[in-house]
C-alpha cells in the first residue's frame, strides 16, 4: 500500500499556491495553535487558470471534514480572518487497500 495523497494548502498560517489533486475521496484536516474565528474554504481553480471556486468544504476548528468526492484540479485555501500556526492539507481517502 502507497501512503496517501497530502496536498499541503496552509503551512505556518502561511497560504500556498494552488496544487494539482488527482480527484476522488478526500478530507480536509487541519490543525492551529489558535483559530481567532478564523475559517478556511477550499478553492478550486478554474479552466482559466485565475478564477477560483469556493467549495462547500470549510474548517473553523482543529479536524477533518467530511469526506467530498472531488474532480481532479488545482486546489488552494482562503482564510476568513487570522489564525497562529495553522496547518491544513487536501488529503486523499484510500478506496482500494488491495
Amino acid at each position: 500500500m502507497t501512503a496517501p495523497l497530502n496536498v499541503p494548502l496552509v503551512v505556518n498560517s502561511v497560504l500556498s499556491a494552488a496544487a494539482y489533486f488527482p480527484g476522488g475521496a478526500a478530507v480536509l484536516t487541519g490543525v492551529a495553535n489558535t483559530w481567532n474565528g478564523n475559517t478556511y474554504t477550499l478553492n478550486l481553480l478554474g479552466p482559466d487558470g485565475l478564477t477560483t471556486f469556493a467549495t462547500a468544504i470549510t474548517l473553523a476548528a482543529n479536524g477533518v471534514s467530511a469526506v467530498a468526492y472531488l474532480p481532479a484540479g488545482k486546489y488552494s485555501a482562503t482564510q476568513s480572518g487570522t489564525s497562529t500556526g495553522a496547518y491544513v492539507n487536501l488529503q486523499a481517502v484510500p478506496t482500494n487497500l488491495n
